[in-house]
C-alpha cells in the first residue's frame, strides 16, 4: 500500500530536480495531495482533476491537468514498484545505487 509519505518524497524529489512550469506543477501537486483523505482517488485522473480544481483556485486549466497527470503517474509508478516481486525490487534498488550521476558539460567550438 502506498503511503502519503512516499508520495510526498516523490513530489519533493520532483520539486528539487525540476525547473519552471514543471517545478510549480509539483508544488501544486503536493498541495492537492495534502487535501486528499483517500489515496485511492489517485488511481483515477478525472477524480484527481476534480479535487485539484477545488483546491487550486486561480490556476490555469492546463496546469491543473498537468497536476492530475503528475499525481496519477507517480501513484501508478509507486503502485507498480510495490507489486513487483522482492527479488526484482532488490535488483532495481541495487542498480539504482550503482548508477553514477550524469552531469552536463558545456563544449565550445
Amino acid at each position: 500500500m502506498i503511503t502519503v509519505f512516499e508520495m510526498e518524497n516523490e513530489l519533493k524529489n520532483e520539486i528539487d530536480h525540476l525547473i519552471g512550469f514543471r517545478q510549480q506543477t509539483a508544488k501544486y501537486a503536493l498541495e492537492v495531495l495534502h487535501s486528499m483523505q483517500d489515496l485511492s482517488l489517485l488511481e483515477n485522473r478525472s477524480q484527481i482533476y476534480t479535487r485539484a480544481v477545488s483546491v487550486l483556485e486561480n490556476v490555469s486549466i492546463h496546469q491543473i491537468e498537468d497536476v492530475a497527470k503528475m499525481l496519477n503517474v507517480i501513484f501508478s509508478n509507486l503502485n507498480l514498484y510495490h507489486n513487483l516481486p522482492d527479488e526484482i525490487r532488490r535488483d532495481l534498488d541495487e542498480r539504482k545505487h550503482k548508477r553514477t550521476k550524469i552531469t552536463l558539460t558545456r563544449v565550445e567550438d
